[in-house]
């Protein structure tokens, strides 16, 4: 992820699913596109995670203890 984000040029947020990993999320150095993070209590169990521009989404949907993903950094 290091090396995808150094080669990559201007604003950028980006969010993928990798099927036996998780969530990854990162964000340009600059933090010119929001991006952030929550979660709630999964029906099953488990937690489940949202990955949004705004909290604003998240509240909708029932989510909480959003995490603004850091200029730079990557969450997963």
């Amino acid at each position: 992820m290091k090396t995808t984000m150094a080669s990559c040029r201007g604003a950028y947020a980006c969010v993928a699913m990798l099927a036996g990993f998780g969530l990854i999320a990162f964000r340009d150095p600059n933090g010119i596109r929001p991006l952030g993070i929550a979660t709630r209590q999964g029906q099953r169990g488990g937690t489940d995670y949202l990955a949004a521009s705004e909290s604003v989404v998240a509240q909708g949907l029932g989510f909480s203890d959003w995490q603004d993903v850091k200029n730079g950094k990557i969450f997963s």
